[in-house]
């Protein structure tokens, strides 16, 4: 029966028997064939979007925001107690503008000793100037400041001015009285002189006569003694002459003495006067610059950051901070800490994305940023014993300063970075760890 099965196979039959089950079946359907065109596609499809987008690779550090510029924080040597603040928190001020006031209880009055004590010096130094030089004192300068001290040293000028010139007076009356005796010594003199004239001429006439024999020599003997009597009246006026002019001399003498001893006095008192203000000088600054202190001043051009006193009556330790002030040309930078293992892909230049921890991100977005400073050396934190490098993003530039949170941003506050150290194709990433895995594993003994 077996035998008989087996003969009564067709060669069709072996034909058929010698195929593939599924060609036996037949042809598969066609929604199979047009799935597996769709996954073939999607899977090239996926394989070339895979080569062609990119993904960025970043360095996350974290930080604060910080100025460019050290801020400045403004102390008061002495110390002191409030008396008013004249700033707030945010103003702009001026290099030398008012901040803080001192009360002028919290230190000595050596200022005002002082104060006194120097202009009272400089406005005799002034009025001695003026008695030497025999003019009028300026004494405009000191007028509104210490107006006392100028009315009294006018007084004191006017009154010795005053006795000066009594004493002057003395003194030209007597020399104007001198003069007028020269004068009349000297109209003596012409007149004898005239006097012996006629008497010789007369003299010479008798003589002719006695000689003649027409006169007497009694008449001869009279007129030679009008000649002689006229000569001793010539040489009694020449001599009171002489008198008159030496005691006029002598009286201007005495007029120019007094005159240089009322000089040499004044200057000798200013030169005193010089000498202990210049003395003084030295103290009268130390506590001019004390009480100049009292007024704290902005030493910079800046902001306001921080106010550390509370107002009035607060007693400001020596040496204590009061303000601190961020300088108007200062920039705002994200000072950020970054992994010794990523510092290798991190240059200056390199375009980083900052946020602010104290703001949304979803609302104010990132502040575009480039690396401007890199550490030249790791540091380590003293608490947490982490190693890092220091890396300043700045983001000065416009389209930073567009940026609605970077006016509102303030240094102290956190912030985070990622720096775009490159990119690299989907495919890359995910050959990769491929790659990396056959890597190790033929390499190993």
């Amino acid at each position: 029966m077996t035998l008989n099965r087996k003969n009564s196979a067709t060669p069709g039959m072996r034909q058929a028997l010698a195929l593939p089950i599924e060609l036996e079946e037949g042809a598969p359907p066609l929604y199979a064939q047009s799935a597996l065109a769709i996954v073939t596609g999607l899977v090239f499809a996926l394989m070339v979007w895979a080569n062609v987008a990119t993904l960025r690779e970043v360095s996350v550090a974290h930080g604060n925001i910080e100025t460019s510029e050290a801020i400045h924080h403004v102390a008061h040597l002495e110390g002191g107690i409030i008396d008013s603040i004249s700033v707030s928190r945010g103003a702009v001020v001026e290099k030398g503008d008012e901040l803080v006031l001192l009360r002028k209880e919290s230190v000595d009055n050596n200022y005002s000793r002082n104060a006194a004590r120097r202009a009272d010096l400089q406005l005799r130094a002034i009025r001695y100037a003026a008695e030497a030089d025999g003019v009028t004192p300026d004494f405009s300068e000191f007028a509104r400041d210490w107006p006392g001290l100028v009315a009294e040293h006018k007084s004191t000028f006017q009154t010795t001015t005053a006795k000066h010139k009594i004493s002057m007076t003395t003194h030209l009356a007597r020399a104007s009285a001198m003069k007028a005796e020269v004068a009349g010594a000297k109209s003596s003199v012409l007149e004898k002189a005239e006097q012996l004239k006629l008497a010789e001429e007369q003299l010479e006439i008798q003589k002719k006569l006695v000689g003649d024999g027409f006169t007497s020599k009694q008449q001869f003997l009279t007129a030679k003694s009008a000649v002689l009597a006229a000569r001793g009246a010539l040489a009694k006026a020449k001599s009171l002459e002489e008198r008159a002019l030496s005691d006029l001399q002598s009286a201007e003498n005495e007029i120019e003495k007094f005159d240089a001893e009322l000089r040499a006095i004044a200057l000798e008192r200013r030169a005193e006067v010089v000498a202990e203000l210049t003395e003084l000088e030295k103290s009268y600054n130390v506590s001019a610059d004390r009480e100049d202190r009292l007024t704290i001043r902005a030493p910079i051009d800046g902001v306001i950051n921080a106010i550390n006193v509370s107002g009035n009556g607060q007693v400001v330790r020596p040496g204590e901070i009061v303000l601190d002030i961020v300088p108007t040309n200062a920039t705002l930078i994200a000072n950020v800490r970054v992994n010794p293992d990523d510092i290798g892909y991190i240059s200056i230049g390199q375009r980083a994305e900052i946020t602010v921890s104290a703001f949304d991100k979803k609302k104010y977005g990132v502040i575009n940023g480039k690396i401007s400073y890199i550490s030249a050396d790791a540091a380590r934190d003293e608490k947490t014993g982490e190693t890092y490098f220091q890396v300043h993003i700045g983001f000065s530039g416009n389209d930073a300063m567009e940026n609605a949170l970077v006016k509102k941003i303030s240094p102290g506050m956190k912030a985070s970075s990622k720096i775009i150290t490159g990119s690299k194709s989907m495919l890359v990433y995910m050959i990769k760890p491929i790659a990396s895995s056959l890597d190790g594993a033929f390499s190993e003994k």
